[in-house]
């Protein structure tokens, strides 16, 4: 990507992002309910906080960053999540709806402490994308990842999970050898015989 063309690059995806956000302020039809969010502008420039509920239960909050012309990518931050939001339909439908809304250099960030596979397989040392959220961000276009997680306590309870979709080719490419060198030393280790989900992702991962 040429760096000329980076500037009207992020203000076209800025735009998708903004879209969505815009359709989740008036309501999105999702099999027998709503889902919709409260869009208020935050006091940081470009950035919008949502509160976003499904059949009148709230499910999660969010910050919104829709990137600005200093080239810094839109963002989109989940966090305070309903327990019943994980490993669901909705949770799938808004990750496949996001990952459109992002082009490469898109990032996602997910507070996981409510999300008890997640949280106890991270804190063992399955690699992020072999956990239940790492591989539902891997399978809508997230290549790199990163565990925000103090174990000193400092952001306790704030743990979260960071993934960002690749620049480019040759990014993606760096991205999955890394990737794959964490699976194969996962695949070895004592882990991946007492987690077999999170093993069999990491073989499909191999695999791809």
């Amino acid at each position: 990507m040429l760096i000329s063309n980076l500037g009207l690059y992020v203000f076209m995806m800025s735009h998708k992002l903004l879209e969505f956000v815009a359709q989740l302020k008036k309501g999105i039809q999702f099999e027998n309910n709503i889902l919709i969010a409260k869009v208020k502008k935050s006091k940081f420039r470009g950035q919008y906080n949502l509160v976003v509920s499904y059949n009148s239960e709230e499910l999660f909050q969010a910050k919104v960053f829709k990137g600005d012309k200093k080239f810094l990518f839109p963002w989109i931050e989940i966090f305070t999540i309903n327990s019943t939001y994980f490993d669901s339909k909705v949770e799938k439908f808004i990750m496949k709806k996001l990952s459109k809304s992002f082009g490469p250099g898109g990032r996602i960030f997910v507070e996981y402490g409510a999300d008890k596979l997640t949280y106890e397989r991270m804190w063992l040392g399955v690699p992020p994308a072999a956990t239940r959220l790492g591989y539902l961000m891997y399978t809508n276009g997230f290549t790199w990842f990163k565990d925000w997680y103090f174990p000193e306590g400092f952001y306790e309870g704030d743990v979260k999970l960071q993934a960002e979709k690749p620049i480019n080719i040759e990014a993606k490419k760096r991205h999955v050898m890394q990737m794959k060198d964490e699976m194969k030393k996962f695949l070895k280790s004592p882990l991946s015989k007492k987690f077999k989900e999170d093993a069999m992702r990491a073989k499909l991962l191999l695999d791809n």
